[in-house]
């Protein structure tokens, strides 16, 4: 007869313990919400009754953690790109639609790493007395499931979770749902109507254990009873089709590390954009044991997702049409003033010519400067003045020729009607090389990654979250393989590459901790980051001439600091400088960079002027009255 005091297996009712608090719509019925696209964590808590706790001494309970893995997207509101105020503020700059694109762009998430801490809810606890995780699940999770050459599909992972009666030992149960590919067959003959057709579908649907025992040996058991003997609850966690490692268990802490699997058959006509994303719903399941005299628990999660962004920039090459030549001709001239009038003269003003403005979409390849015959006009004969510098080419590259030099002209009153006036030409010429070429836009990557917090403790009653997603780490990944690092923005890669890439990345999450240089003390939003600053330069023309002396909003104390620096310097090698540096060499805490950081990009102008965000300078004269007219 059956043992009815062995009850059966009970499906664990969780109660929620925390939840990430900006994921919560508190006004309901306003067609609005939390922000979409930010990775949350939920905590669930279960105790069970003393009748079930086995262990003397020790009170066991179960924690289950629910991480929503997310890619990454800026929240308008939190960098002030819904009052348009840096739109305004880079009016006249046609890049700005480029460089708030990749503001609001979504970043996919290519690892996460999650870390779990429980503590007593009580205080003058020792050391050695808090409470530690006996088990959790999963633990590893391994590439297992190769892809087919057809290309299948793996739609999700569920794992039923068994509780041994010991209450500490967890089994794991897997679901399976995975699609192969489906064939299909058709033959016809038009006399006398043949016709003939075939259907096939290829796939593993049902469930299997992770460890499996095969035997020949039949027998009879009463599965009700098993149950009873074996089980005391169960629960379900939903996992991600990707490789997973474990560490610390028997401590207080627990780390889990996910990371894309790789691509795993290729052929000569297989091409990937790079390694797979991670995103989705990701449970993880703790068995956690205290003393008795703990009446509670303390946890403590923190999410880290790993993203990638593009960072553009340009590459001319030569498109292969003919060569086009020309002759540039210009002269430095320095007249006297005349009329009894002693000034001398001086022509020091720069001679630039620039391509764009006589042969749009050419470069220049060669130039060859050319000093002309040195020419004097005087009224009277008499010697001229010494020229202080010959008229020379300072400078040239593709877009430009710049020629210099300082001429004087040449006035003496010698006596009473009698002038010595001289009017002094330098001409000169430069044979230009034109070629046609074109621009190749390129991408190199930066890996930057985000931090979510959630703590939980009935001990201070804190249920925050107040890091709510942001920038806390960030790098340029340098690839080994040229293939990579050289492509353009839409090109493709073999899976091999793709695959050492996903190495890479993985390396640079896991060296991230340690990587002091480039983790942030606070968390930052995507503007104020190096990952910003360098597309800013390169999609926002206007700011390579701008100098930081101009620059407005900047708070009297940040400026102090800027003191020894040349009014001079270009805002962009200011933003090229990375985070710690700027705190290092111009001696600033974390909140006085970011400050400085967004009064150079503009992203604390939020005052603007709706007509010049949206209209024209034409369209604003056309449509309204001259004193609603802003000209900036």
């Amino acid at each position: 007869m059956s043992n009815f005091k062995l009850n059966l297996p009970t499906d664990i009712p969780w109660q929620r313990k925390c939840v990430s608090p900006d994921m919560i719509d508190d006004k309901l019925c306003d067609a609005k919400g939390p922000f979409r696209w930010r990775s949350s964590i939920a905590i669930f808590e279960y105790e069970p009754d003393e009748e079930n706790q086995n262990y003397e001494g020790m009170t066991i309970s179960y924690l289950k953690v629910s991480c929503s893995i997310t890619g990454y997207q800026e929240n308008p509101k939190e960098i002030g790109l819904d009052y348009h105020g840096m739109k305004d503020y880079w009016k006249d700059q046609p890049g700005i639609v480029d460089y708030l694109d990749t503001l609001q762009k979504y970043y996919p998430c290519y690892g996460a790493v999650l870390e779990l801490k429980v503590g007593p809810d009580s205080n003058n606890i020792a050391v050695g007395d808090y409470p530690y995780f006996l088990d959790f699940e999963p633990k590893k999770r391994e590439l297992y499931e190769l892809v087919s050459t057809t290309g299948e599909t793996m739609s999700r992972s569920l794992n039923g979770i068994e509780i041994g009666k010991s209450n500490s030992s967890l089994k794991s149960h897997e679901v399976v749902d995975i699609d192969k590919g489906f064939s299909v067959a058709a033959s016809a003959k038009v006399g006398p109507y043949e016709g003939s057709g075939s259907f096939s579908r290829q796939g593993e649907w049902g469930s299997r254990d992770i460890s499996q025992n095969e035997s020949q040996d039949t027998r009879t058991t009463d599965t009700s009873q098993e149950m009873r003997e074996t089980q005391s609850h169960t629960t379900q966690l939903s996992q991600m089709y990707h490789q997973l490692d474990s560490y610390h268990l028997g401590t207080n802490r627990a780390l889990f590390f996910i990371h894309p699997r790789p691509h795993t058959i290729e052929t000569e006509h297989t091409f990937v954009n790079g390694p797979r994303n991670i995103e989705g719903i990701q449970e993880f399941m703790f068995v956690v044991a205290r003393r008795k005299d703990i009446k509670g628990i303390c946890v403590e999660a923190y999410l880290e997702t790993g993203h990638i962004g593009k960072v553009p920039y340009s590459v001319v090459e030569e498109s292969g049409e003919s060569e086009t030549k020309t002759v540039w001709n210009d002269a430095f001239h320095a007249a006297p003033l005349g009329n009894d009038d002693e000034t001398t003269v001086v022509d020091d003003k720069d001679r630039i010519w620039e391509v764009k403005n006589v042969f749009p979409g050419y470069k220049i390849k060669s130039a060859v400067f050319k000093l002309g015959n040195f020419k004097v006009d005087t009224n009277e004969s008499g010697t001229p003045n010494l020229i202080d510098q010959v008229p020379f080419m300072s400078d040239q590259n593709a877009d430009y020729v710049k020629v210099s030099g300082k001429v004087h002209s040449w006035f003496e009153n010698v006596d009473v009607g009698r002038d010595n006036a001289a009017s002094i030409v330098y001409p000169f010429s430069v044979d230009l090389t034109l070629i046609k070429n074109k621009i190749i836009q390129k991408s190199r990557d930066t890996l930057f990654i985000t931090g979510r917090n959630l703590c939980c403790c009935n001990r201070n009653m804190v249920e925050r979250a107040k890091d709510l997603g942001g920038i806390v780490y960030e790098r340029a990944l340098d690839y080994v393989d040229r293939q990579y690092s050289e492509r353009t923005s839409q090109d493709q890669v073999s899976i091999a590459t793709s695959n050492r890439m996903n190495s890479l990345v993985k390396e640079a999450i896991v060296n991230s901790r340690n990587d002091v240089a480039n983790r942030y003390e606070t968390a930052i939003n995507l503007p104020q980051s190096t990952l910003a600053a360098q597309s800013m330069m390169h999609q926002i023309s206007g700011i390579k001439d701008r100098v930081w002396g101009n620059v407005g909003n900047i708070r009297g104390s940040i400026k102090d600091k800027l003191s020894d620096l040349n009014p001079d310097v270009k805002v962009s090698e200011i933003l090229s400088m990375p985070f710690q540096m700027q705190k290092d060499v111009f001696s600033m805490d974390d909140k006085e960079v970011i400050e400085l950081r967004n009064a150079i990009t503009g992203l604390n102008h939020t005052d603007f002027n709706a007509k010049e965000v949206w209209l024209s300078r034409e369209q604003i004269k056309k449509m309204f009255i001259s004193k609603d007219f802003d000209a900036r």
